[in-house]
């Protein structure tokens, strides 16, 4: 057990001493804090250009039926169609509004680009002018209708079942942080395992202990300074959303409403799979003799986790779809799609959830058990890289070998 924490601890401290790491940690905590300030930014530079502040930059010509109460009174009107015309080639206003005599308008521009773009903005103000000119016509009070539209009310939303739309984004959120915590650490835990069978290190390390306490040693010890990298980042991101919380939308509000229950579900199917992935990564590190043959090798791997997370985000529309339902039964797949589907679906079953964490612990320990087998055949093998094929045909020979 003492060797096992040794090798846990020195594999833990050479990723997180390293300085590439701790820049890596600073720059990307800082990008993360930097992204939650983008609506606050984003509000405090459009504050002072929205169309509501600018209604002064459109001219009006309007026909005769119209009043001068029935128009926005910050509209700077126009004499005729030629002079805002011209009011228009000139910059003196943005935009010209024509209100004809039968509900047909105009709206000219000199150009027209996404940020000059008010159309939205011009049309509701015709319908609050025609909306005016109709209660003058038919004699309504516009106090009195506007206070009978206007009564003060509250409402809350009550969700029966899921709420998808916080649950997707919380999904998403998930999904990146699972796909690229795997790529990236399974990476480094491959390349460790290679770099010790190269310089033949691995030589010394398999004398003092046994090889299922190496990689055991290895896959927890790169693994939690993955882990201990992801809760300094999501921390960042807490911080930072919490600072701007009142500057998001109430869509992404509600994702801190997310329940403890749905929480556990995440954190257990993330650790849970992301341990099956880098235990696979760091055996095949062993089947290679040296570095530069790494990616070829860990390449199928890599290409598992890209499909596995493709494939879910794209099914995450249809969370009660027969597809979505098997991915989630898939080993190297229930990482991504049995978690999505629990926070999503509304039909899934009490007996389903359990179903999806069975199968993947289960896929855990016998991964565990059959990358210990490979990183023992591949630790000592040196010269050229031992192949699948190698690998089985030289495990029947023992079998046949112990039977005699």
């Amino acid at each position: 057990m003492n060797k096992l924490m040794s090798i846990i601890g020195f594999e833990y401290s050479s990723v997180m001493r390293k300085k590439s790491a701790l820049i890596t940690i600073i720059v990307m905590s800082l990008i993360i804090i930097v992204v939650t300030f983008i609506p606050r930014i984003i509000l405090l530079f459009s504050g002072d250009d929205s169309p509501s502040d600018n209604v002064e930059k459109i001219g009006i010509v309007a026909d005769e039926r119209y009043e001068d109460e029935d128009l926005p009174q910050a509209f700077k009107v126009y004499d005729d169609e030629e002079s805002l015309i011209n009011a228009v080639k000139k910059e003196e206003v943005e935009a010209g509004l024509v209100m004809g005599n039968s509900n047909s308008n105009l709206v000219y521009y000199k150009n027209r680009t996404i940020d000059s773009d008010r159309s939205s903005f011009i049309n509701d103000l015709i319908k609050e002018a025609n909306s005016k000119k109709f209660l003058r016509e038919n004699k309504i009070n516009v106090q009195e209708y506007n206070n009978s539209i206007d009564i003060p009310y509250t409402s809350k939303e009550i969700i029966l079942e899921k709420e998808n739309i916080s649950g997707f984004f919380i999904t998403m959120i998930y999904l990146f942080l699972i796909y690229f915590l795997i790529l990236f650490n399974g990476s480094i835990a491959a390349t460790s395992v290679a770099k010790e069978k190269s310089n033949r290190t691995m030589e010394l390390l398999i004398t003092n202990t046994t090889s299922n306490k190496l990689i055991a040693g290895k896959v927890l010890g790169v693994g939690l300074a993955g882990l201990t990298n992801l809760v300094i980042f999501v921390s960042a991101g807490i911080i930072g959303y919490m600072l701007n919380k009142e500057f998001y939308p109430p869509v992404l509000t509600q994702i801190s409403n997310i329940s403890m229950t749905n929480i556990l579900v995440l954190i257990y199917f993330l650790v849970v799979g992301y341990f099956l992935y880098l235990t696979l990564f760091a055996a095949l590190g062993a089947l290679v003799s040296k570095v530069e043959e790494l990616n070829q090798t860990i390449t199928p791997v890599t290409l598992v986790t890209v499909l596995a997370f493709i494939a879910t985000s794209n099914s995450i529309g249809f969370p009660d779809s027969t597809f979505f339902k098997v991915l989630g039964y898939i080993p190297f797949v229930s990482p991504f799609a049995a978690p999505a589907r629990i926070l999503l679906s509304s039909e899934i079953t009490g007996a389903e959830i359990t179903l999806y964490i069975s199968i993947l612990l289960a896929s855990a320990l016998i991964m565990g058990y059959i990358a210990s087998k490979i990183y023992r055949y591949g630790t000592l093998n040196y010269g050229n890289g031992i192949g699948f094929k190698k690998l089985f045909s030289r495990k029947k020979k023992s079998k046949l070998k112990s039977r005699r």
